[in-house]
């Protein structure tokens, strides 16, 4: 099967788990739970560690200086227009020097997280509802190594539970018995993963 942005490979995987054969029904089997957990952390972590096209999300403004977005992948690709009447039209659209990608200088492959207004632009951010407009590639550059390897635990957590071994449990002793409870992805996948959860303010 083709995959769609999975977060590690088929060929990632067999090394991983040190498969050393070649099994067309079990490939596919494992690119299924691949996607499937890459879907997975997708959701956990509210945001998405590959790059769209490039594509139009609108956004309303809640100061006039500065708009918080989503991940941006990179400045390529990228326009940003503002409404200031609320007609639907967007006629104003920002030259480079009216605004700055935020952060400056993203580290270790990291994407911006918003869009702030030059000291001497030309415009401002509109206070009012879905006033600006952004096309970009959305998204990350690159996979990060804490993503691929949260993927593999995952997805051998999953691959294994084929066969009965189910390494995402918790077992818990109570006066009823032994009682065995999904836990989502295995501790040291969600570990990976903290860094790249959304913050709550």
């Amino acid at each position: 099967m083709t995959m769609v942005n999975p977060y590690c490979t088929l060929s990632e995987y067999k090394a991983w788990n040190t498969i050393d054969t070649t099994n067309a029904g079990d490939d596919v089997v494992i690119e299924q739970i691949i996607e499937s957990i890459s879907r997975q952390i997708d959701g956990i972590c509210g945001r998405f560690f590959y790059v769209t096209t490039a594509t139009v999300k609108y956004y309303t403004a809640e100061e006039s200086d500065i708009l918080r977005t989503d991940d941006i992948s990179s400045s390529t690709s990228f326009a940003l227009e503002t409404d200031d009447d609320g007609d639907g039209t967007y006629e104003n659209t920002w030259a480079a020097t009216d605004y700055s990608l935020w952060p400056y200088q993203p580290k270790n492959g990291r994407p911006f997280l918003g869009i702030e207004r030059s000291a001497n632009g030309s415009y401002n951010f509109p206070l009012i509802k879905h006033g600006v407009k952004v096309t970009a590639l959305w998204g990350w550059a690159a996979v990060p190594a804490d993503i691929k390897t949260a993927c593999l635990i995952g997805v051998d957590a999953e691959y294994h539970a084929r066969n009965g071994q189910n390494l995402s449990t918790d077992t818990n002793i109570t006066a009823a018995g032994v009682v065995i409870t999904p836990r989502g992805l295995p501790r040291s996948a969600m570990e990976k993963l903290a860094p790249y959860l959304p913050v709550v303010q």
